[in-house]
């Protein structure tokens, strides 16, 4: 089951970073918006603050986030029966967890306290 676990996360990560760059080249071959005045074309200085957030964002899941996964994992709080596992509690597992996610991002929305925050990830 690890091994299986491992190879989806392999693929996940190059389809994601396959998808991003598609995403990136068709941002800077066709923008949805002008660059700001004395940004150029590209919008290097953009680029540049947004290298910078990600770089922060690195660190922060460096230093917590991923911690703080590993802890949740090696935890056993008896949610389910034992003999649970496989592909498909992995799906169970994968639905579940979009469905949270979907919830909370749909909340982040409607929720003024949640919205200042999140607008950054619209701006």
């Amino acid at each position: 089951m690890e091994d299986a676990v491992e190879d989806l996360l392999r693929y996940k990560t190059v389809a994601v970073a396959i998808w991003l760059l598609l995403l990136f080249a068709l941002e800077r071959a066709i923008p949805a918006a002008t660059a700001p005045a004395g940004d150029g074309r590209w919008g290097w200085r953009r680029l540049l603050r947004n290298a910078g957030l990600w770089l922060v964002n690195l660190g922060v899941s460096l230093l917590i986030v991923i911690p703080v996964s590993a802890w949740a994992t090696d935890q056993s709080f008896g949610w389910r029966p034992d003999g649970w596992d496989g592909w498909p509690v992995l799906l169970v597992d994968l639905l579940v967890l979009d469905f949270l996610i979907y919830w909370w991002h749909r909340a982040n929305h409607v929720v003024p306290l949640l919205w200042r925050f999140h607008e950054i990830h619209h701006l």
